[in-house]
């Protein structure tokens, strides 16, 4: 459980560039059936995260790597009926035909911790702007992670 968060003990805040330790911190890894990827998430403190994700995201020919920074609006609730909503910034950067892409995403949704479980389900709508080698587009994807929380 540590060496997985250990991946994430540092992260560079946008503003200053400073670099953080994570604190706080729930972890946890699962698929991302909407990214056709593996998914990790670790919390930096209680009302944000960082998630990352690695496969093949639908509009990429080969693997895609993506991680954003995202806040809750509410705090870390232990329900299945009560949804924390979630929006956040991050990017994503792949191969699309035979160039690279590299994508702006705007993750917006919601995330559930299952009470007395370790399982960790969510939904989000990730507005995109992609931009390849000659041309700049938009698209928005759909994220659909189910985790298992490791601590």
């Amino acid at each position: 459980m540590k060496s997985v968060q250990a991946i994430f003990t540092t992260i560079a805040t946008v503003g200053s560039l400073t670099l953080v330790p994570v604190a706080h911190g729930s972890t946890a890894v699962g698929l991302d059936l909407g990214y056709r990827a593996l998914s990790l998430r670790s919390d930096v403190n209680p009302m944000t995260f960082i998630q990352a994700d690695i496969g093949s995201a639908w509009g990429y020919d080969n693997v895609a790597v993506g991680v954003d920074f995202c806040r809750q609006f509410s705090g870390s609730i232990e329900s299945s009926s009560e949804p924390e909503f979630f929006y956040g910034i991050g990017a994503q950067t792949g191969a699309a035909g035979k160039d690279s892409a590299v994508a702006l995403r705007l993750p917006l949704g919601l995330s559930w911790n299952i009470r007395d479980t370790r399982i960790q389900i969510g939904i989000a709508a990730v507005p995109e702007l992609i931009f390849e080698k000659d041309s700049t587009s938009t698209g928005v994807a759909v994220s659909a992670p189910l985790r298992i929380r490791l601590n």
